[in-house]
This record gives C-alpha cells, sequence and structure tokens, in this order.
C-alpha cells in the first residue's frame, strides 16, 4: 500500500504487507503531518475509521492516477503477481524492489 501526490505524482510514503488497519494509520499518519486538504481514496470501509472525516474524500474519477500507476507497477515489476517464476521470498527484498522503482 502507498499514498501519492496527485500534483507531483511523487510516492508519499509506503509499506509492505496487508491492508490492516494498523498498517493503513501508519501511511495516514504521514500523510497528516503534510497537512492535506483532502486524501482521496476507494470506497474501502477501513479507511473510514482512520481517516478524518473533514478531509476524506471518495471520488471515483480523483484515484485514477494511483491506479494507473497500480497497473503499470504490476506490468513492471513481475515479483508482484502471484504466478510467475520470479518473486520475492522475502519481505525485505521485495522492499527493496519497491523502493527502487519508487524513487528511481
Amino acid at each position: 500500500m502507498y499514498a501519492i501526490n496527485r500534483k507531483t505524482k511523487q510516492v508519499i510514503d509506503f509499506i509492505c504487507g496487508s491492508g490492516s488497519k494498523g498498517n493503513i494509520n501508519k501511511i495516514i499518519k504521514t500523510l497528516l503531518k503534510l497537512s492535506p486538504q483532502g486524501i482521496y481514496t476507494d470506497k474501502l470501509n477501513i479507511f473510514t475509521a482512520v481517516i478524518p472525516e473533514n478531509l476524506h474524500r471518495t471520488f471515483q474519477y480523483k484515484t485514477n492516477n494511483i491506479e494507473r500507476r497500480n497497473h503499470t507497477l504490476r506490468t513492471h515489476l513481475k515479483r508482484l503477481s502471484r504466478k510467475t517464476i520470479c518473486y520475492s521470498k522475502s519481505q525485505a527484498m521485495l522492499e527493496a524492489c519497491f523502493k527502487l522503482y519508487a524513487w528511481q
């Protein structure tokens, strides 16, 4: 899971792991330190518990940048696909690969 700036298209923060409330909360804390005007997400119900109501927006057309980036990421990094020869055995290697891709 990761967060991007909609205007600059840069990755702000990311975390490898499940989409649990604790992991999402780590990313949201980083975002709140930047004092955003709004946080746009899909309509997953866990976001309403973590993101303050005055900042949370769920417009579908506002999330198309990150959805396009997800598609490109899955295409370029085959270690994110389930049934491939190239996969990461450790979470540390997956994080290192994503860091290289995100901040190149």
